[in-house]
């Protein structure tokens, strides 16, 4: 199990290091808080669509975070145990 974690981290690792995917999580995020931003006040229904994309797009990057994190610990954990 340890070993199947382990592998994840690393590929989560090299999609987080990505160049082209921290562009693009830039760009696409960048682009929704000025979406956002050029909403009128009568608008909120728009406000809100684009604000759960934006979580949305938080949450992926969380996802991957969370795989590595869970990498490291296994790899710790199989360290201490020898």
């Amino acid at each position: 199990m340890a070993r199947v974690e382990k592998e994840r981290a690393f590929k989560a690792q090299q999609i987080l290091d990505n160049e082209i995917y921290q562009e693009s999580i830039k760009i696409i995020q960048d682009q929704l808080v000025e979406a956002w931003q050029n909403t009128a006040v009568s608008q909120q229904e728009e406000r809100e669509k684009i604000y759960q994309m934006l979580l949305a797009t938080k949450q992926v990057v969380s996802y991957f975070e969370k795989v590595l994190t869970t990498g490291k610990m296994a790899e710790m954990q199989e360290l201490e145990n020898g």
